[in-house]
């Protein structure tokens, strides 16, 4: 996608004005701060600010400086629509693309910066129907479902792409904005040997969960540098006799087979089936839950929480729209982990 620089920069002030509340008749930074700012000359920004003068968005007052001249919450520029990119896989019943929670709440947000974000879910490769749909698109979020196909129809009709919570995927030189599962299971794990676990166990979620491999390579690592044996035998993935609603019952078998564990590592979705797998039972092991965002905060004295530090739809939405204005981006993202805050526990 080709824009001028001073487009990019007009994209850029506009961003501005919205990310900081800038109301009607308030005062912009000054043409000096602005290309401090966003790194180019104050001849591009004076340009970019002589075209939306031009459209009447901002005013300059001599010897007073630039103010907004439009409300741009109830008026925001039309940038263009934004997708974000779902391929259902048959044959996988767990991959059930219904709720977007992540777009709900930031679509007043982009709404507020000229764009539109639309949902295209498909299971068919790009075709002629599809690529009509394309047209016009101004930026693509894919998850790691992406094919090689896709991204080479992508790139020929040089739309911008930003791949989303992506493990292991065709990278092609596309952007990946990532958690950071290994950083996580390693520093839950040196906690739970720090409070004396010795006898590991992982709940990483179903075999096929991306996130599954890096945590349980992670675990592996750090236990072997202790000097702590770790195999397959000690993790207990969802659903792995292909029986859906078996969770809890599966936690369970598990847990008789292993009464000797003294920690668990456990991802959130996993956790309330541990949980009621051993209400009831005497054992109180160290458990690290691995969350996106705080659920948990550590609510008992034997169970921390880590979660993760940043949005991962707001870092990928970010990094699309520097894509779009021409920046250069990283080409993977980690999203770092930290302790959640811990809840006071009443004896």
């Amino acid at each position: 996608m080709v824009t001028t620089k001073y487009s990019q920069i007009q994209a850029k002030i506009v961003e501005y004005i919205v990310r900081h509340h800038v109301r009607k008749d308030e005062l912009l930074p000054t043409e000096k701060k602005m290309a401090e700012l966003f790194g180019v000359s104050i001849i591009t920004v004076r340009k970019a600010v002589s075209n939306l003068e031009q459209e009447k968005i901002i005013r300059r007052e001599q010897g007073r400086g630039t103010f907004l001249q439009k409300e741009l919450s109830d008026s925001p520029p039309e940038n263009g629509e934004l997708l974000y990119l779902n391929l259902i896989q048959y044959g996988n019943e767990d991959h059930m693309p219904v709720l977007f929670p992540w777009l709900e709440s930031h679509k007043e947000a982009m709404r507020k910066l000229g764009w539109k974000i639309s949902i295209f879910i498909t299971d068919r490769k790009p075709d002629t129907a599809i690529l009509k749909r394309l047209r016009g698109v101004k930026g693509i979020i894919a998850t790691n479902e992406i094919s090689e196909e896709w991204i080479s129809t992508l790139r020929s009709l040089n739309i911008p792409v930003v791949i989303m919570g992506a493990i292991n995927v065709p990278r092609k030189e596309i952007p990946l904005v990532a958690f950071d599962y290994e950083k996580m299971t390693e520093m839950l794990a040196l906690k739970l040997l720090a409070e004396g676990g010795r006898r590991f166990a992982l709940f990483p979620g179903g075999c096929d969960y991306a996130p599954a491999r890096e945590m349980f390579h992670s675990l592996s690592r750090v236990l072997e540098a202790h000097g702590i044996p770790f195999s397959e035998e000690q993790v207990c993935y969802a659903r792995r006799n292909g029986r859906s609603g078996s969770a809890i019952v599966d936690t369970m078998a598990f847990l008789k087979q292993h009464p000797d564990i003294d920690a668990f590592l456990v991802e959130s979705q996993a956790f309330i089936p541990m949980m009621a797998a051993l209400y009831g039972s005497t054992r109180c092991p160290l458990t690290g839950i691995l969350s996106v965002r705080p659920r948990f905060m550590n609510f008992a004295r034997n169970i921390y929480e880590a979660v993760f530090t940043e949005d991962i739809a707001e870092k990928s939405l970010d990094t699309l729209l520097k894509l779009i204005h021409g920046e250069k981006v990283p080409q993977r993202q980690k999203i770092a982990p930290e302790f959640s805050n811990t809840l006071e526990v009443v004896e």
